[in-house]
């Protein structure tokens, strides 16, 4: 039979331990939590990108080429923006 002292000393190991394993298991979920931020931070910047081009080529589709008559405001006509919606 183990004396006092003996059961002490376990009850102390156990102690120990589990902190430590607790301490694993939060290192891992944090690292995992980095790791999914990381990968929504580089989709947010390549949608950002993506979406900067699309909007690029649309400002060039309705960009008038040419001098705007006196008085004209250089809108597009209403069959031009149709055509861009299709």
């Amino acid at each position: 039979m183990r004396d006092r002292g003996e059961r002490t000393e376990g009850r102390r190991l156990r102690r120990g331990r589990a902190p430590s394993e607790v301490n694993k298991t939060w290192e891992t979920q944090v690292r995992t939590l980095l790791q999914a931020c990381a990968h929504i931070s580089n989709h947010l910047n390549f949608t950002k990108k993506s979406a900067q081009a699309d909007d690029d080529w649309i400002a060039a589709q309705v960009r008038i080429v040419g001098p705007v008559a006196p008085g004209d405001d250089g809108a597009l006509p209403a069959s031009k923006i149709s055509q861009l919606f299709r």
